[in-house]
């Protein structure tokens, strides 16, 4: 009886050895899984340009069709204001998703429904963009956003746009 008793104990926690290990190596794993997506899949062009992950964990992707969101599960393409290329996106605080591209720049927020809408400020930055400016990169610092292209670099704050370079960068 003791010798059955014995390798019941031993098996029983060798079983207990490697389902803990397991358990542990699952956890301890900091590595997302990485998921492809096809361009049927996402809906949008091929060319997806930047990307960012806003606070409630929804995914933005600057394409050439638009604003791609991405909640997880589903794909939505927001056609991009004027059907210009979207080159840059950057996720702003109170939930604004800032995007820029040729001679365009604004930010998308949610309305009433859980859409997202689009605001231009070209209004304000108009008479700043150089001849072809396109905006490429996109840096939120507190409650400035910078918009900078290769010639440009425009502040967006308090609801004015400065433009602190202008010429060659």
């Amino acid at each position: 009886m003791k010798k059955y008793g014995i390798w019941f104990c031993t098996l029983f926690l060798i079983g207990l050895f490697f389902t803990c290990t397991e358990a542990i190596a699952a956890d301890s794993s900091f590595t997302p899984g990485v998921i492809n997506f096809s361009r049927d899949e996402y809906r949008g062009a091929s060319q997806n340009w930047s990307v960012c992950q806003d606070s409630t964990g929804f995914i933005f992707v600057a394409n050439s069709n638009g604003l791609l969101e991405y909640d997880g599960f589903h794909w939505t393409l927001y056609p991009s204001h004027g059907g210009n290329i979207i080159r840059a996106v950057a996720c702003g605080p109170q939930g604004r998703i800032y995007s820029s591209g040729y001679r365009e720049l604004g930010y998308w927020s949610r309305n009433g429904y859980g859409k997202l809408d689009y605001t231009s400020l070209n209004s304000l930055a108009d008479s700043l963009f150089n001849q072809n400016v396109e905006f490429w990169k996109i840096v939120i610092l507190g409650n400035k956003v910078l918009f900078q292209s290769f010639t440009q670099l425009l502040i967006y704050e308090n609801g004015k746009i400065l433009q602190l370079i202008s010429g060659t960068l």
